[in-house]
């Protein structure tokens, strides 16, 4: 297992309550072309994790996805409201996903889209009731 990355500046949450809100995450980086970084909101809201990939023979070269709430306001439950160690193993089991993948991340499915594709193939192999079938779907 990877060792953590320390950060003075994001490692404790007074730390982060210090800095500036701003629109560009406080990155800091874990491994090579990955990081994991800290955006502060205003109003006193505490901040959001995020994790950067660069890849410079994917395409796009540049992914980022959101992890969740900083633990700034209230403890980290490890689900939605995170500490920094545990936005690193989420950002680690993101970078995995992208590495197994190949850098193609799939949408969810979702069953409008597999009755569109189911469609699209019943009328292309030439379904006699496709009218019927439509309207079955559309129920």
């Amino acid at each position: 297992m990877p060792r953590k990355s320390r950060d003075e500046r994001l490692d404790t949450r007074t730390a982060r309550l210090k800095l500036t809100p701003r629109r560009e995450p406080y990155w800091r980086s874990i491994q090579e072309g990955r990081a994991i970084g800290y955006r502060r909101l205003s109003g006193g809201k505490g901040g959001t994790w995020i994790a950067r990939h660069y890849d410079p023979s994917a395409t796009p070269t540049r992914r980022t996805k959101p992890l969740g709430s900083a633990d700034d306001m209230m403890d980290a439950d490890g689900a939605t409201t995170l500490n920094f160690a545990q936005a690193q193993d989420r950002a680690r089991a993101w970078f995995a996903e992208l590495s197994r993948t190949g850098g193609i991340v799939t949408e969810p499915v979702t069953v409008k889209k597999i009755m569109a594709d189911y469609l699209a193939n019943y009328t292309a192999r030439g379904g006699k009731a496709e009218r019927d079938t439509r309207s079955v779907i559309e129920a």
